[in-house]
């Protein structure tokens, strides 16, 4: 039977469904049509945990800027994001890539993993010393507008790249394994570490921006041992590491990482170039804006760390497909969220945050889209990886990076915060530009397979959820 004749076999029979249960299937397909699975249902249920997991984050990262805006105002929560910015940077940098190469060569080796987690680690902490030594010699020059208790506690906050080393890093081999409830389930618990240390400073009469960082870090080195442990127990133990890994892992790792550097200097340099010229309250304001257009990113993101491994997994003719039906979904989720946030935002921001954050509201309105379009940019990144090509995601974050240089250099000095959200949105769509161009020329597809909903789509959508959710008595819904 081919499709028409099914479908309309189908239309006689009227589904019985729900929203939930069409999201459910939206990237499945099913065999009866005899169309080729690009997602299967176990990779769609990890894109539903994924996008959970993200959204119970993006509500934690939205709860504790707003705990942190109203416990500090503009001013004290510029100066924690002084304090926070390099350091976090640094470790993202120090990483090497890293753990972008062992979701690779994990779901390619899966019986290695405890060797290659172990491997990383231990490579990624010899980095973390060179960082550390870097930004501790830097930061006085790097934040040379901010006071001096406010530049030691950056350096004591340089801890957070080792500890990112060992935490961060054992997360990745259980989404290369697609154990995504429990990498899920242990990604959380840096957040709620955050928002303990909130509600501890809550219950000072006049919390500082260094004590949030310091014990910050504490509660970051009470949680990494038992992670490990729980990774180390699913991978069947620790193995000793092998540094003969060390170089495969850079070839892949190094191209990831300068496209990293590129895409965290597209995402952050507004940031880093407010430190050092603009008040601790113009970045307060700022930073607050950043933390509201963060509520678009949860479901997009769930597409790309599902798609990586997905696609690394799939045979030859089926990764360019996976990719372009990813990026689609992404484009779409994107827009409908980064639309309705902005929309809300002259009246839910000052509401939210305080009266004290309203003149960020225009600049609030602005870095939902941005964000957005951020969001689509790391889905084709990942899916790119997952290819085999991590060098392509760097050549469209330079030109994203470069962007953003001129932008901010003629932007912020004339409309301060409100020209770096328009260098950021900008930059972005550049970069969006620049990577659908480059992943159409590699797969030797149209520009349109990134960015055009195909016929197949909605039809894939619509006889996927009638298979699988239909109602009756040979049917039936098997959530895990």
């Amino acid at each position: 039977m081919n499709w028409p004749e099914s479908l309309r076999a189908y239309e006689r029979r009227p589904p019985t469904y729900t929203i939930v249960n069409l999201l459910y299937c939206t990237l499945s397909v099913t065999p009866t049509f005899k169309t080729t699975r690009l997602f299967t249902s176990s990779s769609t249920v990890s894109v539903i945990k994924t996008a959970a997991a993200n959204c119970l984050l993006a509500c934690l990262s939205f709860s504790t800027g707003m705990l942190a805006a109203r416990l500090l105002g503009p001013t004290g929560r510029g100066e924690l994001a002084a304090i926070q910015l390099w350091p976090g940077i640094l470790a993202s940098i120090a990483m090497l890539g890293l753990p972008e190469a062992l979701v690779y060569f994990c779901a390619r080796e899966p019986r290695r993993s405890g060797t290659f987690l172990t491997s990383a680690i231990t490579l990624a902490l010899l980095s973390s010393a060179c960082f550390g030594i870097l930004g501790y010699v830097s930061l006085p020059y790097l934040l040379r507008n901010q006071s001096p208790h406010i530049v030691g506690a950056a350096r004591l906050y340089l801890l957070l790249i080792p500890l990112t080393a060992v935490q961060g890093m054992s997360y990745h081999p259980l989404r290369a394994l697609h154990h995504f409830s429990l990498w899920n389930a242990l990604r959380i618990l840096p957040s709620l570490g955050w928002l303990l240390t909130l509600l501890i400073a809550l219950s000072l009469k006049h919390p500082s921006p260094s004590f949030l960082s310091s014990t910050q870090l504490v509660i970051i080195a009470v949680m990494s041992p038992p992670i490990l442990a729980v990774v180390a127990n699913r991978l069947g133990g620790i193995r000793r590491p092998e540094p003969s890994r060390w170089r495969p892992f850079l070839d892949f790792g190094l191209p990831s990482v300068f496209g990293s550097v590129s895409q965290i200097l597209n995402l952050r340099l507004d940031q880093m170039v407010m430190v050092a010229f603009l008040l601790p309250r113009d970045l307060g304001l700022y930073v607050a804006a950043v933390a509201w257009s963060g509520a678009v990113i949860p479901a997009v993101s769930a597409i790309g760390s599902v798609l990586l491994p997905q696609v690394a997994s799939l045979s030859p003719d089926l990764k360019a497909r996976a990719l372009g039906r990813g990026a689609r979904l992404a484009g779409v989720l994107a827009l409908l969220m980064g639309g309705a946030l902005t929309a809300i935002t002259p009246w839910c921001f000052p509401l939210i945050f305080g009266e004290a954050f309203r003149p960020a509201i225009t600049v609030a309105m602005i870095l939902p889209l941005a964000t957005a379009i951020s969001g689509v940019n790391s889905v084709i990144e990942d899916g790119l990886r997952g290819l085999g090509f991590p060098k392509l995601p760097l050549l469209g974050e330079l030109l994203g990076l470069v962007t953003t240089c001129t932008l901010l250099y003629f932007l912020v000095p004339r409309f301060g915060i409100l020209g770096a959200a328009l260098a950021s949105l900008l930059a972005y769509s550049t970069t969006l530009l620049a990577l659908i161009s480059l992943s159409a020329r590699k797969i030797g597809a149209s520009m349109s397979t990134f960015c055009t909903p195909t016929r197949e789509d909605l039809p894939d959508m619509i006889r996927s959820a009638i298979h699988k959710v239909q109602l009756g008595p040979h049917w039936k819904l098997n959530w895990p």
